[in-house]
């Protein structure tokens, strides 16, 4: 589970940088709890079954974090899925099997990460949308799986 939650920084495709004035906030799914911060000017705007979906009050952007059972599929049957119901979507893999979306939905650009951690059996797909990629990759970096 923590190779899981390693993979969550993609410091490689969003800038890594702390979080001020920010709000703790856990999330059950079916497979983990995890806790995010939430920062000023942000809030939940969405909570799943299976994760949540946090925007920004201009409503500009957003940062929707699923995380669910795998049932065993790949991370590619999962990016291929995401990648269906974007438009202009490109699939990227990387050397360990992760894979990152690129597309726009409604011209509005899209950063999608998704993965598979085998010992869980545990899907996440983190997927960015919008303007303030700078504030949303902080909320990414800050994510941590509670016990």
């Amino acid at each position: 589970m923590k190779k899981l939650f390693a993979m969550l920084v993609f410091s490689a495709v969003l800038a890594v940088a702390s979080i001020a004035s920010a709000a703790v906030q856990q999330f059950t799914t079916p497979v983990i709890k995890f806790s995010v911060d939430i920062p000023a000017g942000w809030s939940v705007a969405q909570t799943l079954d299976s994760g949540c979906i946090l925007a920004n009050d201009a409503k500009d952007t957003s940062v929707t974090i699923v995380v669910d059972k795998a049932d065993g599929a790949p991370a590619k049957a999962f990016a291929d899925a995401i990648a269906e119901k974007l438009q202009n979507s490109k699939v990227e893999a990387d050397e360990d099997g992760d894979y990152t979306i690129t597309a726009e939905q409604n011209g509005v650009p899209v950063l999608c990460f998704v993965s598979v951690d085998k010992e869980s059996d545990a899907a996440i797909s983190i997927s960015v949308a919008g303007k303030d990629t700078d504030t949303a990759s902080k909320i990414v970096d800050s994510l941590e799986e509670v016990q």
